[in-house]
């Protein structure tokens, strides 16, 4: 449990399921689907939840910690779909194996410095993991979405054909996930903001999940809530925000984690 106050006796827990609002507030807003029944040690959540967040409660009925839990699982629709991809990407494609990617994004931070500050980082990173470095990748415009522009849809921002006013489903087709799913990949998208992420800042974000795991729900709830963030955003209650977000990238790739359930991940 999150930042429990010891001046509080704990009574009980619940949780509540939730999910993009839709419609124009799809990426800004949440609706409850429903409220679980009260628990003191655990409780079995439903197979259609895929994001709950957690509250306890004290014998007064304040909220003494909140937890937020985003759960990877598998659709049947979605796999026989994908399934189908994958089939006739490889009768017309041939490729020689089905690679699962993975991309990790560090915003704030050029290639040069990463090389100057984390040399230990990128040793492990190529040498354990044997991560494939973008060597000829550089900067080609300011701030993060003209560069996610050359980056992920390999085009410059103005050959989008994007206005900031337009939601990003006109263009969502550019982006690399979109060729992945076609050819049989899982696609996950985790942005860590609800406001300023590179899709968000003084942008309108998506109206459709642009991805088959689209972790949005999580990010909009947790960025309001003083009690578990805190003011400097670092956290998600007992847990660091890179924790918590890299985690669930580990539980999407270990869900998938087979060559006939291939993925492609951005974080």
């Amino acid at each position: 449990m999150s930042k429990v106050k010891s001046s509080h006796k704990f009574k009980n827990c619940r949780y509540v399921s939730r999910t993009r609002h839709g419609g124009n507030c799809s990426d800004r807003k949440t609706k409850t689907l429903y409220t679980s029944d009260y628990f003191t040690t655990y409780i079995k959540v439903n197979e259609t939840d895929t994001y709950v967040f957690v509250e306890c409660l004290s014998t007064s009925r304040s909220v003494i910690s909140r937890s937020y839990i985003t759960l990877i699982r598998k659709r049947h629709a979605l796999e026989e779909e994908l399934y189908q991809n994958l089939a006739s990407h490889r009768n017309t494609a041939s490729p020689k194996e089905t690679l699962s990617v993975i991309m990790l994004g560090l915003d704030g931070m050029s290639k040069q410095n990463f090389q100057r500050t984390m040399p230990k980082t990128r040793e492990f990173l190529e040498r354990d993991l044997q991560a494939v470095e973008l060597r000829k990748f550089n900067k080609i415009g300011l701030n993060t979405f003209p560069n996610f522009a050359g980056l992920l849809a390999g085009r410059h921002e103005e050959e989008l054909k994007y206005s900031y006013n337009e939601y990003l489903d006109k263009i969502n087709d550019k982006f690399i996930w979109s060729p992945y799913r076609k050819a049989g990949y899982r696609t996950f998208l985790m942005l860590d903001s609800m406001a300023v992420s590179a899709f968000h800042y003084l942008k309108l974000g998506w109206m459709k999940p642009p991805v088959d795991y689209y972790v949005r729900e999580m990010v909009i709830d947790s960025d309001i809530d003083k009690k578990t963030r805190g003011k400097e955003f670092q956290c998600y209650g007992d847990k660091t925000e890179i924790e918590t977000l890299t985690d669930l990238v580990v539980q999407f790739a270990r869900v998938f984690n087979h060559s006939t359930t291939p993925y492609f991940s951005f974080r």
